[in-house]
């Protein structure tokens, strides 16, 4: 028997806390140990919380998310010898086939701000998708965060631009993963208007990706949120991604973590103890 860990919530965002059971081989659902980055950001991926504090591991993506590692001060780094590079829990997931499709698919930045400006700004992003996937000859689809498609009025705004609304699922949905691939893995281009996990997982899976669109407001307003979808800052930092990416897949892997994945047997040791397995 695992011996049960303190329990991380959001280890089970987007299903990652299941595919890497499922990867390891491990049937029972028993909570992994410490906090894994659950998306790909521009800053720290990892928020300070009592598991932080209790000095449990922390696993990122790659070693540039390393020096992000951070007390809740902002002055101690964590001890190093808890934080782990593993790779996206993306990378652990059994990929599916997909034939190709003639689809444009749009991923707005999420923002929860005043509720018309969000409303109005998800028209403007649908009317700039639509105008883009008519002039490609492609068809329009706008993938939505789930708060965002269970707004009626932020859904009734993308619909009334003929631009065909999507969702991968709620947060702790299992299936998350395997949805966003059914939609992006074969479509012929896939488009945020930020720098975002989403463009990564596409170009991952080989479809072109290109950051695209009028910003969508967001509640949050720090330096690490704004940057990416600065075009000045992607310019410096992923110049590639302001036109058309048509051969991504080794950008999804650098930013993936793509060298850091671990065999079943490494991982079982990180993720629940080699005493304990």
């Amino acid at each position: 028997m695992i011996p049960r860990p303190m329990t991380c919530e959001g280890n089970k965002y987007y299903g990652h806390a299941q595919v890497l059971r499922n990867y390891m081989g491990v049937a029972e659902p028993v909570p992994i140990r410490g906090r894994i980055q659950h998306g790909w950001t521009a800053g720290p991926a990892i928020e300070y919380d009592r598991l932080v504090e209790a000095n449990e591991p922390v696993y990122v993506w790659a070693d540039k998310w390393k020096q992000y590692a951070y007390h809740e001060d902002g002055n101690r780094p964590l001890n190093q010898d808890r934080v782990f590079s593993i790779g996206a829990p993306f990378l652990y997931k059994p990929l599916l086939s997909q034939g190709r499709k003639k689809q444009l698919v749009g991923f707005p930045h999420h923002g929860m701000l005043d509720k018309n400006v969000v409303v109005e700004s998800m028209r403007s992003y649908a009317k700039h998708i639509k105008e883009m996937g008519r002039g490609l000859g492609l068809v329009p689809l706008v993938c939505l965060h789930f708060r965002d498609y269970k707004n009626v009025e932020i859904l009734a705004a993308v619909s009334t631009e003929d631009v065909e609304p999507v969702w991968c699922g709620n947060f702790g949905d299992s299936m998350f993963l395997d949805r966003f691939e059914r939609i992006t893995s074969g479509a012929s281009l896939v488009t945020s208007n930020v720098v975002s996990t989403a463009i990564f997982y596409a170009a991952f899976l080989g479809t072109p990706v290109t950051v695209s669109g009028p910003m969508t407001p967001t509640v949050l307003v720090d330096r690490d949120d704004n940057l990416v979808g600065n075009r000045e800052w992607i310019s410096d930092n992923y110049p590639e991604l302001l036109s058309v990416c048509e051969n991504p897949v080794d950008l999804g892997k650098r930013e993936l973590g793509f060298e850091h994945v671990k065999s079943k047997e490494e991982l079982l040791g990180l993720l629940y103890g080699k005493d304990e397995v």
